[in-house]
């Protein structure tokens, strides 16, 4: 009798087994590939995805408002370097302050900022190109939404995380099919 045929023998209850570690452990068997350790513990890319895609929203969202409160503005937010507006259709400018004129000068107009130079960062940039579905879908609704007299910063953060969160998904989908089929052959 061959070595190996006495080993198969010998490991052929353990490999049946439904609680015992899986036959692809290195130990076990080392013709065969370790894929997981414990059979059905597999990595699920459309739950992780989306959890880290929400979180890196809300980190660089808390970033952003730390930032804005240096301009002290009542009309924008600055979420990175996209400007939203407080009131689209300019209604009600009249009633809000813009800037005030140092110590009460003559001939001061105060004038609200309309555009400030910030640099997003890489992990900003890389998530924009990574989340770029979610962005794209966000900036139809905020448009579509600024057109009806809806606060830009309003429907920006009302739709923003649940578009990162079906585009992360989407994106893990994907790559749980792919793996799928490539483990299968």
């Amino acid at each position: 009798m061959d070595r190996h045929q006495v080993r198969r023998d010998v490991l052929k209850p353990v490999l049946s087994s439904q609680f015992s570690v899986s036959a692809s452990a290195s130990w076990a068997l080392p013709f065969r590939p370790l894929r997981c350790l414990i059979s059905g513990m597999r990595l699920r890319w459309r739950l992780i995805l989306p959890s880290c895609g929400l979180l890196l929203f809300a980190i660089l969202t808390y970033q952003s408002i730390a930032e804005n409160r240096a301009f002290h503005n009542s009309r924008y937010v600055w979420w990175s370097a996209l400007r939203l507006d407080s009131d689209p259709l300019n209604r009600h400018s009249a009633t809000r302050t813009a800037n005030a004129c140092p110590d009460k000068a003559q001939n001061c107009i105060p004038v609200e900022p309309i555009d400030f130079w910030i640099d997003p960062g890489w992990v900003t940039k890389c998530f924009l190109l990574v989340g770029v579905g979610a962005f794209l879908g966000t900036a139809g609704i905020v448009s579509g939404l600024a057109r009806l007299d809806v606060s830009e910063i309003t429907s920006f953060f009302v739709s923003m995380p649940f578009l990162t969160v079906a585009w992360f998904y989407f994106i893990g989908w994907m790559f749980d099919r792919w793996h799928g089929k490539r483990e299968r052959t």
